[in-house]
Order: structure tokens, then sequence, then C-alpha cells
């Protein structure tokens, strides 16, 4: 008698530590997610209308069993954030990501920028602020004085590396996110040789700037630098024709005219010398390390191979030089360019 009564007991036991086995598994270890996606909060919401947004967009696989467990955890409401959910992630870290707003960074990439207009452009499409806000923040007398930048000299503390930014970042987080960059890259060894070449980090930054705008084979980077280089050196003017499309805004050019070359611009470095007063693009990393490293050499000139094979051919005296500038201008009027 004792042994039938004892078995529905059992059984009981059994089909309860199953169940909570089975809870237990579909709360933290199955994957909840249906369809992978991200969940932008622009404002503090009511759990229930981040639901409906959830099961609108079929992310979940059930909406039944989440409202379920998020009153069970208490969740009153989602913080503002991006949060990605992702493919393997649990009920549980679902709620736990949403109630403590646990958001997910967006990878910021920097790359072919030419202004700091071009970086707000993306600041506003891939975070919450918009990108007037970031301009005018770069451009406050605030920004320029904790970072000791004018408004030309802005993109010197800009490196192309990736960051991990919060979508909800105000201006000022994203550039002292972006600002590390700039740490990362002058570390001890490339102070070392920037102090080497008698020169400051924004002076580098502007040099390399106009290298990157100036070749086409990598090779040929750290002896463009050199003859840069070797004209300031004798005070002569730099006429690097990049600087000249970027005073004119006409950064699709093909070739360089009198229309570019006699635009009065502290940019155009045919009719002024040195440096100009900020650089004309974000130079790749590659390129600023090897203006930090640039050749050493007798040239002055360079100009593009007649042949059109992405090369330079360097001289070290005007006559050369115009022999192949001669040559050059031939070719590019028989193809009418």
């Amino acid at each position: 008698m004792k042994k039938q009564k004892q078995k529905p007991i059992i059984l009981a036991l059994f089909f309860g530590i199953f169940t909570i086995i089975l809870f237990g598994y579909i709360i933290f270890f199955s994957n909840f997610i249906k369809n992978e996606d991200v969940l932008y909060v622009e404002q503090p919401k009511k759990i229930n209308t981040i639901l409906n947004e959830i099961d609108n967009k079929n992310i979940i696989r059930s909406k039944l069993l989440f409202d379920l467990f998020v009153k069970f955890y208490d969740i009153k409401e989602v913080p503002i954030g991006r949060y990605h959910l992702k493919n393997g992630m649990g009920m549980y870290q679902i709620a736990k990501k949403l109630k403590y707003g646990r958001q997910d960074a967006v990878r910021f990439s920097i790359s072919n920028i030419t202004t700091i207009y071009d970086i707000a452009s993306k600041v506003g499409v891939k975070f919450k602020v918009d990108s007037s806000e970031f301009i005018n923040y770069v451009h406050s007398d605030a920004f320029k004085s904790k970072y000791n930048l004018d408004s030309f000299q802005i993109l010197t503390h800009i490196f192309p590396y990736t960051y991990d930014i919060y979508w909800d970042a105000n201006p000022e987080l994203i550039f002292q996110k972006i600002q590390t960059g700039y740490k990362t890259f002058w570390n001890p060894k490339n102070v070392a040789q920037l102090n080497k070449l008698n020169m400051d980090q924004k002076s580098l930054y502007i040099l390399a700037s106009m290298v990157q705008k100036e070749y086409t084979m990598k090779k040929e980077r750290a002896r463009i630098a050199g003859v840069l280089l070797n004209r300031l050196k004798i005070n002569m003017p730099l006429q690097v024709d990049a600087t000249c499309k970027f005073a004119r805004r006409d950064f699709g050019a093909k070739r360089v005219t009198q229309f570019h070359t006699c635009f009065n611009s502290p940019f155009n470095t045919y009719k002024n010398k040195g440096l100009p007063p900020g650089p004309i693009c974000i130079p790749e990393i590659g390129t600023l390390i090897d203006c930090l490293n640039p050749e050493n050499h007798n040239f002055l000139y360079y100009c593009a191979d007649p042949s059109l094979n992405g090369y330079h051919i360097f001289s070290k005296d005007y006559t050369s030089h115009q022999k192949v500038a001669k040559g050059y201008y031939e070719k590019m009027n028989a193809l009418a360019l």
C-alpha cells in the first residue's frame, strides 16, 4: 500500500524537477531569438511598448513567455540605448540587457574622410546626435580651448581607427572616444621619431594629409614626403596640387589649372609658402608612418609618369622636371583629360 501511495508522489517530484529544468533551459540557455535585429530606444519607454515593438519585428520566439518573464523579473521601463538582440541569446539575457540598459556600442570606423563635415555626416547617421550638433561642438570656443585647436586643425586629432561608441553619446563623449586614437598613434616610439624630424604633431599630420592625396603607389609615400620636406627646408613653395583642389572644393578635378592655383586661400600652396593651416584629409596610418620615416634624397620635384602607370618621376632640378611635365601634359591633352 505504501509503495502504491509513494508512486504518484515520486512521479510528481520527477515531473516538477523536469519542469524546473525545462524552464531553466528556456530562460537561461535556449536561443530565444527568432530574427536577429537592433532595437533603438530614443527615450525611456514602458516595457509594454518595447514588447510590442519586439513582437512587430518578429524578433523573439514567444511574446507570451517573454511577457510573463518580464513581469516576474519586474521590468518597468527600458532606458535609452541601442540594443543588439543577437542570435543565441536566452530570455534572461534579453531581459537583463533591457532592464539595466546594457546597450551595445556602435562600431564607428573612420576612413576616406576629407573634412570635419564628412565626419559629422557619419556621426549623424550612426548616432542619436544630429550632425549639426557635432559641428557646433567642434567649432565651439570650449572645444578649441580644451584641445588647443583652431577650426582648420580639428582633423589633426582624428585618426583612422575603429572606435566602439555608445549610440546615445553626446558630441563631447563621441570626440573623447575618437581622441583615444590620437593617444594610440602618438606613442613614445612615434613621438621619438617625430622629434628627429624637428616637427610637431600637427605639422606631421598636415604633411601626411598632402602625401595621402598625392600618391597612388604606396611605395612612393616616403619619397614624396622627402620631396616636401626638402622644399620646406629651403623655403620653397610646396605647390601640392591636392591643396588647391581642397581650397576650391573641387575634389574630383582630373587636372589642376590656373582656376585652382590662382585662387586666394590659405590652403593654396602655390601662393603660400610652408604648410597649409590644416590637413586636407585624414591620412592613412601607413601614410603617417611613412612621413615619420621619409626617404632621404635630393629630389625637389615629382610629376606623374607620362605613361600613366600610377608612378611618379622624381627630379632634382627644374629643367629635368619640366621635360617630364611636358610629356605628361601632352599625354593628358591627347586623352582630352
